[in-house]
Parts: structure tokens; sequence; C-alpha cells
């Protein structure tokens, strides 16, 4: 959050593509937290950062992320929702770069679950905290 304040022009837009379900999970943490924090500018965009940013550099684990997030929602793919948001150019280069070495490690179409994943994990991750 300093970050974009400090360095506005690092960060460059970016969407994310989110389950219903999970947006609005991601929703009612966001005001939830707002609301304990005492910071009404805490936005989406900083979740999805944390939890962006998270993703493994290793291609054979991010796709076994994204496998595993898949097979944990079924066959059928859920309706989803887009994000327009604001990424650092540091975890945006690595979001440009990921499409294609998932494909190379698993196959292509990936990159919306492991995005999901990532967002579930550390949701999961602050509600167990």
């Amino acid at each position: 959050m300093i970050l974009a304040r400090t360095d506005p022009r690092s960060w460059e837009p970016y969407s994310v593509r989110l389950p219903e379900a999970l947006w609005t999970r991601l929703e009612e943490r966001l005001e939830a937290d707002q609301r304990s924090y005492g910071l009404p500018s805490l936005a989406m965009s900083h979740y999805i950062y944390a939890a962006l940013e998270r993703i493994p550099d290793r291609a054979e684990t991010a796709a076994e992320w994204a496998i595993s997030y898949q097979v944990a929602q079924g066959l059928r793919p859920p309706a989803t929702r887009s994000s327009g948001t604001r990424l650092h150019r540091n975890v945006l280069s690595r979001m440009e770069l990921l499409p294609t070495q998932l494909r190379r490690v698993a196959r292509p179409g990936l990159l919306g679950h492991l995005q999901a994943a990532a967002i579930k994990s550390l949701l999961d991750e602050l509600d167990a905290a």
C-alpha cells in the first residue's frame, strides 16, 4: 500500500477474473478489515496484489496450484467477475509470463485458476489468523 503512494508510476493496470463466491468473500474480508483497522483506503487491489505476489516462481509449482484449485471447484467453470486493479511492475511482469510458462509445463487456460487459487490461499490464511 505504501509503495503505491510513494511510487505510483511503478504500478500498472491489470485485470483479474474471480469466481463470484470468491469475489464476495474478498469483498466481505475487505469491509471487515476496513472497519477493524480503521483504514477506509484499504482496497481490493491490496489483497489481489498480495495474493498474486505469492504465486510460486517455478512454473511447475504454479501449475500444480492452478490444477488443484480447478479440480476442487469441479468440472463446470464457475461464473466469474472481472476486477480492474493495479499491480507493481514486478508482479505484472510475472503475470505476463505465466500463461506461456503454464502452457509449457501443463496446459493453456490455467492463469485464471492460478489467480483465484492465490487469492483463496491468502484469504484462508487471513481467516485462520
